[in-house]
């Protein structure tokens, strides 16, 4: 009996080795595809390049600090002579003054602009805000009138010798007319700047509706 019993748990331990040495062996790793001969490693990608820096902004050159002595804060008497606003239209006395200041790092000049013409009845009081400065993209002075007859004029000038000159790109209104303007500024003596206005309908030569003494100064 004791054998019998030692033979079976012989058998049964033997019967556990064979079972374990039958066991599959675990499926070997997945190695790479062998490269063909000559075949260089494909690099690695280069980081992307760092954006650029954005563009400085222009300094003043000398087309703009040519514009000081005509942008700066003035007071002016003048005339509107007769006929200037049509056939009929009296001469009339003019007074004003102007306050300007740079802006946008000094390549802009901003005016405020106010001018009375007349007295009693034909008295009138007209304000404007001018921007003026040099374009450095469209390589000309440029100008923007808005004033309190609710019109904005683009202008374009041009620096001739003491003289400044801008005329409006387009037609304007005029007390009901179309016509052209145009303004000359004269800094031959600086403390006495000679101001003059004037307009063209089509068609028509250019007529002066305006001269003035500008003198620096509040």
């Amino acid at each position: 009996m004791i054998k019998q019993v030692a033979l079976g748990v012989a058998l049964s331990f033997g019967s556990i080795a064979l079972a374990q040495e039958k066991k599959p062996a675990a499926a070997p790793a997945k190695s790479e595809p062998a490269k063909a001969p000559g075949t260089a490693a494909k690099p690695a990608e280069a980081p992307p390049a760092a954006p650029a820096a954005p563009p400085a902004p222009p300094t003043p050159g000398p087309e703009t600090t040519a514009l000081k002595p005509f942008v700066q804060s003035m007071t002016w008497v003048g005339k509107m002579p007769a006929g200037s606003m049509g056939p009929g239209s009296p001469e009339m006395t003019s007074k004003g003054k102007s306050t300007c200041k740079w802006i946008m790092n000094n390549l802009w000049a901003a005016c405020d602009l106010e001018d009375h013409t007349g007295t009693g009845k034909q008295s009138m009081t007209w304000k404007g805000h001018w921007v003026v400065g040099w374009d450095f993209g469209a390589k000309e002075y440029r100008g923007v009138m808005a004033d309190s007859f609710g019109t904005a004029t683009m202008f374009s000038g041009k620096l001739d010798g003491t003289k400044l000159v801008f005329e409006s790109q387009g037609e304007v209104d005029m007390m009901g007319m179309k016509a052209k303007v145009r303004t000359t500024m004269d800094a031959a003596d600086p403390k006495a700047i000679k101001f003059t206005s004037e307009h063209q309908a089509k068609g028509q030569p250019w007529v002066v509706d305006g001269e003035s003494v500008m003198k620096p100064g509040k």
